[in-house]
């Protein structure tokens, strides 16, 4: 059966195929990439939108796109022209990356924009249609979401070395701007 939506604003109507990325941040969390995929598939239903593949990092994933296969193996679909869908659907903004840096989930959107793939972000009250909020609202999740991944890095940090009960680190210790890629340039007041 063929899935037919009508484009928001458009008027014309558009048959799409999605794909699914989920992703996991620690392997504590065994059942996130099932709930997320839960309420990506409500969301694709509503819309009839039919899934014809999934993207998941299943095992615990990194501040980059290096520790996210499925991510990186999306991406490489995209550039190559391999990808057979035209929507990519995500959870929410934190779910396709927590990067210490917001612009690189930005970048791997406009990769896929580029390519005429659209990202909605299934679980987030806005519409990720470019629109001057949505994008703003997209920059400030994105930037939330690796403070949140500085702040809890900091705090794993002074836990271990707490349980190992070394007195010499302490919270203070740990500058999460030292974990930042050399190609991250930071620019420091004269």
């Amino acid at each position: 059966m063929d899935r037919m939506l009508s484009w928001k604003g458009s008027g014309e109507i558009i048959e799409f195929q999605a794909a699914q990325y989920v992703r996991m941040s620690t392997e504590h969390q065994q059942y996130s990439t099932h709930n997320q995929s839960d309420k990506i598939r409500e969301y694709a239903e509503k819309r009839s939108i039919e899934i014809i593949k999934t993207y998941a990092d299943d095992g615990k994933s990194d501040l980059s796109i290096g520790g996210s296969a499925a991510l990186q193996q999306h991406i490489a679909d995209v550039e190559s022209g391999a990808a057979n869908f035209n929507v990519i659907l995500v959870y929410d903004v934190s779910r396709w990356g927590r990067f210490h840096n917001a612009d690189e989930g930005a970048y791997y959107g406009y990769i896929c924009k580029r390519a005429c793939i659209k990202v909605a972000y299934c679980a987030e009250q806005f519409e990720n249609d470019g629109s001057p909020v949505s994008t703003n609202v997209k920059g400030v999740k994105r930037a939330k979401a690796g403070e949140y991944s500085r702040e809890l890095s900091v705090k794993v940090f002074a836990g271990q070395c707490r349980r190992k009960g070394d007195a010499r680190c302490s919270e203070t210790d740990f500058e999460p701007t030292a974990s930042l890629r050399k190609s991250d340039s930071v620019v420091k007041p004269l």
